[in-house]
């Protein structure tokens, strides 16, 4: 004989209020990440320009990483280059940023075999990859900001 004990109502119900009170809790928390965040922090917009040699930068991303001991400290921005090198970001925080530079990722046409690796484009030199060896600044203002990088010359 298979016997339950059920105090306080059904098993149903108690599931369902409970996936209530979750679902409540995630609308709640939706809800304030598309809102406002509350900060205060004046903001500015950011076009980063790479090049190498005066030639467009085409394939791969940037990302601006507030620096340790920036008030922006934990903010940033990622985004991919487009065609011309350019990629532009609005309302990133004011402070200083590091610039890093990724080379664009491979695509994987069978999803069943691992992922090729990144093969290393000759005009974006690695010691950008990381924000520990890239040599890039930005400090970015109120306002409209614009960097311009020369990768060659690096």
């Amino acid at each position: 004989m298979n016997s339950r004990l059920v105090i306080g109502g059904s098993v149903t119900a108690k599931l369902s209020r409970r996936w209530f009170g979750f679902s409540l809790i995630c609308a709640s928390c939706l809800l304030s990440a598309c809102g406002t965040s509350g900060s205060t922090k004046p903001t500015g917009s950011v076009t980063v320009t790479l090049t190498s040699g005066g030639q467009p930068v085409t394939e791969g991303s940037v990302q601006l990483v507030a620096e340790a001991t920036d008030t922006a400290q934990g903010q940033g921005a990622f985004g991919d280059l487009k065609a011309t090198g350019i990629v532009e970001f609005s309302r990133v925080e004011v402070g200083r940023y590091v610039v890093t530079v990724m080379p664009a990722a491979p695509l994987d046409p069978d999803p069943s075999k691992p992922a090729p690796p990144r093969k290393e484009p000759s005009n974006i030199p690695p010691k950008l990859n990381s924000q520990m060896t890239s040599t890039l600044k930005a400090e970015v203002k109120p306002g409209d900001n614009k960097f311009t990088f020369d990768l060659k010359q690096l």
